[in-house]
């Protein structure tokens, strides 16, 4: 069984939402707009759509420095069983 963390064992749609936002709110566009292109694309697909006057290297820099501070806020909400499935995998039968 392989497990991607983000859509799989933990809802990050929140941790999405408010870096997406912070970002365009950066730029100062319309985060609702942003996101409903950042659903649909990669990031620099989105850049070229609601940023294309911005340098497409610098609006990727900016959204890692948000999504790092995200990390940095440990805030995450996990699926429902997750914690359960993850601790009833037996002990050393697994690997990263």
């Amino acid at each position: 069984m392989l497990f991607d963390v983000d859509g799989t064992l933990m809802n990050a749609v929140d941790n999405q939402r408010r870096v997406w936002r912070a970002w365009a709110e950066r730029y100062g566009l319309d985060a609702d707009e942003v996101y409903r292109v950042a659903l649909r694309t990669r990031p620099a697909e989105t850049f070229a759509t609601v940023a294309g006057d911005r340098d497409p290297r610098e609006c990727l820099a900016a959204l890692h420095e948000l999504e790092d501070g995200d990390v940095r806020s440990g805030v995450y909400a996990a699926f429902d069983g997750a914690s359960e499935l993850l601790h009833g995998l037996p002990t050393g039968s697994w690997a990263w």
